[in-house]
């Protein structure tokens, strides 16, 4: 597809968005999706309009996921992403709690500067590789801000319910490997994060199974507040 015949398509579609009809992708294979959804992705930095790119990319995972074989190699590999991303969860959740008692324990102690914080805890997947592909920034980096696996905010109010409570997606009590799977996983454990993945209805199937690198950022807010 030109980049002409590529604005156009876009345009039209934008047109169409406040009728949340997008018909117009189903024609579309699954490489056209992606040069529409990198095109887009640039595009909504500036009009902010969102509902077009996850359009896309709904369609081109729903392509993807409809052509996808769940061999005992791609299960193997699925199951393993599963398992890594339950890893960096755990471990994260871990690293916040470990700062927020730090944190904790410099407000019992009458700390000078602090009086609240914020920890917010950020685990992102990525496909890496060897050439430039666009549309794996694009799964991992939607421009409305709302990354894939956004946990809630760790804060001195809420420090002794995270303590207390096994966060959802830790709980391995609960096993999410029905609503996505039919009977492919009965007997393995499907993680939260995955079902968190699949929930955005960006990612498909095969691109789970090619995520090559998790990224975890745990980020802390000292907060100070003077009366006046």
């Amino acid at each position: 597809m030109r980049n002409t015949d590529m604005s156009k398509t876009l345009d039209k579609l934008e047109k169409l968005s406040h009728k949340k009809s997008y018909d117009e992708l189903k024609k579309y294979p699954v490489k056209t999706l992606e040069l529409l959804a990198i095109e887009m992705y640039y595009k909504s930095f500036k009009n902010k309009r969102f509902r077009v790119l996850d359009a896309i990319l709904f369609e081109r995972a729903n392509k993807l996921d409809s052509n996808f074989e769940w061999t005992d190699e791609n299960k193997q590999k699925f199951l393993n992403v599963n398992n890594k991303i339950m890893q960096a969860f755990v471990s994260t959740y871990n690293e916040a709690l470990s700062v927020a008692n730090e944190l904790e324990n410099r407000i019992k102690n009458g700390d000078k500067f602090l009086k609240d914080y914020e920890i917010e805890i950020t685990i992102t997947p990525y496909i890496y590789k060897d050439d430039d592909d666009d549309i794996c920034y694009v799964l991992s980096e939607p421009v409305s801000g709302f990354l894939p696996m956004h946990l809630p905010i760790i804060g001195n109010s809420s420090y002794n319910s995270k303590v207390n409570e096994k966060p959802i997606y830790l709980d391995e009590s609960l096993n999410w490997n029905i609503e996505y799977f039919g009977d492919t996983f009965n007997n393995d454990y499907i993680c939260y994060g995955i079902h968190e993945l699949l929930d955005t209805h960006r990612w498909s199937f095969i691109d789970i199974v090619n995520i090559n690198k998790i990224h975890v950022d745990v980020e802390v807010i000292h907060q100070h507040h003077i009366d006046i």
